[in-house]
């Protein structure tokens, strides 16, 4: 079963005003919580400080931590030490809440520079609209266990959550893993409708009205009391992280003969910065960050497996049984949950989202390996130009940043780099990167002088890359593509100033305009040369804009690209049908890849209100003037797709072929189909 991104579709249903209500809403509550937070605010430190110029990154973290956050933290701090950084910790619970925290990262105006937060303590995050995906993924019941809770974290579901951030001001860094829920059940009770007239102990609402349905007496009762209660008899069950606590061993005693039933529900948290704050940090400093919490999550996501593959054996030591949320007996609490989900709002287009969660779970369970073999002795030229704003970083995976000014200017030079560390196929660069001889040119002028210099007279395949990418996501991507290409030509990859994060689609979108000028100049200065007889262009998702910007400039200076390739773009199918009616022409070649399972894509579709023309299968949207190839058949494994043009290998075969031998589909005997008489090319059969 292909992977059908429809998940969003409720974005265009819903009212704008609707939408803007729900985030009003949100502020109006936050903003109550301000009122109190003022006073915490003291207790915060000083007003906002430039980080930029600072060493010191100020983490709000709860008090009371497990072991798997102590593990996150643990990493986070080596990580950003490696970095020359240091983190001071915040206590949540020392004098300061949730609800000052929250109002700090909206407001922006104080030190915190990041906090890790429960989805719980978000005002009104299972009833506002706007969080739709945010509550969904912190339903009881709906994910089966922790290893896919970590992977629908890691689909579009993740990125949708953090686009819903976003809409309040929010960048989600990453996700904070703990140890799932459980409930413990002093009697064995053999499945869900078992709870009927049992008395459990809950940890929030949204627990409790599940419990409730299924006929439970749902308790509040402080942590510090559960075990108390379970011996004097005044609760039946209590749910509970089920690792990581203190006095776990007395729960367990405290239920002899009991049940354990584990992963009733995901405990979602996130590491959260201010939006405005986050993109005027230095690059540096987002690059460490971001390291920090990929270590962060990949120590505590280690422990939460290790720890929850001994839970039956621990259990059993106590004579407790172990049983857990997705066996069939307990299903219900699934079934109810996402029932009670479904129907907790007016606004429609839930039960699309449910189902975009519920097909990211079947391609998670189904996924296969499609990678290849790599030969690794190819070292191709790669060359970097790029608008982003220069912060000297003697680093060159962090020298660029994202402010945009008048200050920005074009810089290009070579990217240095070894052919190891060994590399899968379809998989990014993962080694160093370094600047060639040392050597930065500037304005356009100098960035065509050093195309000159690096022998792009055979040519030169101008990459450029997609949304949330920072410099050395796209440098990475091109030498990775270049050796699995086998490309003999120079690649230029052209990295203008995306945020590099998940959830700032705007904020790239007009990074794309903010461009434009600058292609202009590089356009003149080629032409100069002599520079624009011979070149291809691939660009990638929203890329794909940048490169319209490039065929235009081409065109007005009545030059031509010899090839032109749209993998997975990030075009309305009405703004595209203009470019390829005005631009297309300077173009001899064109052929844009479009899969129906590229769920990166919902993104897009939220924020423009079409289905791009990346996506195929039942979405394919024909364009006359341009070689459609619809790669659907081959790219269904995986719950992302979106990067099918590299990491697909019959894809990537395709592409390597079209760059190479630059004849049209037909001579590359792809199949053929039709949509209302306009043709269309195919790749067939299975991935390898």
């Amino acid at each position: 079963m292909y992977f059908q991104p429809s998940g969003v579709e409720f974005y265009r249903r819903m009212s704008w005003e609707g939408r803007m209500l729900g985030i009003r809403n949100w502020f109006v509550q936050l903003a109550m919580h301000t009122v109190v937070a003022i006073a915490g605010f003291a207790l915060l430190a000083p007003l906002a400080r430039a980080q930029v110029n600072t060493n010191t990154i100020r983490v709000a973290v709860p008090q009371a931590k497990d072991a798997a956050t102590e593990r996150y933290i643990e990493a986070f701090r080596k990580q950003v030490g490696q970095a020359d950084f240091k983190i001071e910790e915040v206590p949540v619970g020392a004098g300061t809440s949730y609800a000052q925290i929250l109002a700090s990262l909206k407001e922006g105006g104080s030190s915190i520079d990041l906090a890790l937060v429960p989805a719980a303590v978000i005002p009104d995050v299972q009833s506002n609209p706007a969080f739709t995906y945010t509550s969904l993924i912190s339903q009881p019941g709906l994910i089966d266990n922790a290893s896919q809770n970590f992977a629908v974290q890691n689909s579009v579901v993740g990125e949708l959550v953090a686009t819903e951030l976003s809409d309040f001001g929010l960048t989600l860094v990453g996700f904070w893993n703990r140890p799932p829920q459980a409930l413990f059940m002093k009697t064995p009770l053999t499945g869900a409708y078992d709870l009927k007239g049992v008395k459990v102990r809950i940890t929030d609402d949204t627990s409790g009205a599940v419990l409730t349905s299924l006929g439970a007496s749902a308790q509040r009762l402080p942590f510090a009391e559960v075990t108390m209660a379970l011996v004097a008899g005044s609760v039946d069950a209590i749910e509970a992280s089920s690792q990581g606590l203190s006095n776990v061993s007395d729960i367990y005693r405290a239920i002899p003969n009991g049940r354990v039933l584990n992963n009733y529900s995901q405990n979602q948290g996130f590491l959260l910065a201010n939006s405005t704050k986050w993109v005027g940090y230095s690059q540096r400093l987002r690059s460490a960050v971001q390291a920090a919490a990929g270590e962060g999550s990949k120590a505590s996501q280690t422990l939460i497996i290790d720890q929850e593959s001994t839970l039956p054996k621990m259990a059993a030591e106590f004579g407790v049984s172990y049983v857990s949320v997705n066996s069939e007996a307990w299903r219900p609490i699934s079934k109810t949950a996402s029932e009670a989900w479904l129907q907790n709002i007016s606004e429609g287009g839930r039960s699309d989202a449910y189902q975009q969660l519920l097909r990211v779970k079947q391609e998670i369970d189904t996924r296969r390996d499609r990678r290849g073999s790599l030969d690794q002795k190819i070292r191709p030229t790669v060359l970097f130009a790029t608008n982003r704003n220069d912060e000297s970083s003697g680093d060159l995976a962090t020298r660029f940043g994202v402010l945009k000014d008048a200050t920005n200017q074009l810089s290009c030079g070579e990217i240095e780099f070894d052919t190891g560390p060994q590399r899968e196929f379809g998989q990014v660069f993962g080694g160093r990167l370094g600047l060639k001889g040392s050597t930065i040119w500037h304005r356009a002028t100098g960035c065509a002088d050093m195309l000159a210099a690096s022998g792009t007279n055979t040519g030169l395949v101008v990459y450029f890359h997609g949304y949330a990418n920072t410099f050395a996501d796209a440098a990475r991507r091109a030498i990775g593509f270049s050796q699995d290409f086998g490309l003999s030509q120079p690649v230029l990859v052209w990295s203008w100033p995306s945020a590099g994060s998940f959830g700032m689609y705007i904020f790239d979108l007009n990074s794309v305009q903010f461009s434009e000028e600058y292609i202009r100049q590089m356009v003149d200065a080629m032409e100069r040369k002599g520079q624009l007889s011979n070149i291809t262009i691939v660009a990638h998702s929203m890329g794909s804009r940048m490169a319209g910007i490039f065929l235009k400039q081409v065109r007005a200076r009545n030059r031509d690209v010899k090839n032109l390739i749209l993998i997975a773009a990030d075009y309305p199918p009405s703004i595209f049908g203009q470019l390829i009616a005005s631009e297309g022409s300077v173009a001899a070649l064109k052929t844009l890849y479009a899969n129906e399972n590229d769920s990166a894509l919902i993104i897009s579709r939220k924020m423009n209100g079409e289905n791009p023309v990346g996506l195929g299968g039942k979405y394919l949207k024909l364009v006359q003037g341009i070689e459609t190839v619809d790669v659907s058949d081959v790219a269904g494994q995986g719950w992302v797709n979106h990067a099918h043009g590299f990491e697909v290998k019959p894809v990537a075969d395709d592409i390597s072929d079209l760059l190479k031998r630059r004849v049209g589909a037909d001579i590359r005997q792809l199949p053929t189909a039709s949509v209302n008489g306009t043709k269309y090319w195919t790749i067939r059969g299975s991935p390898h």
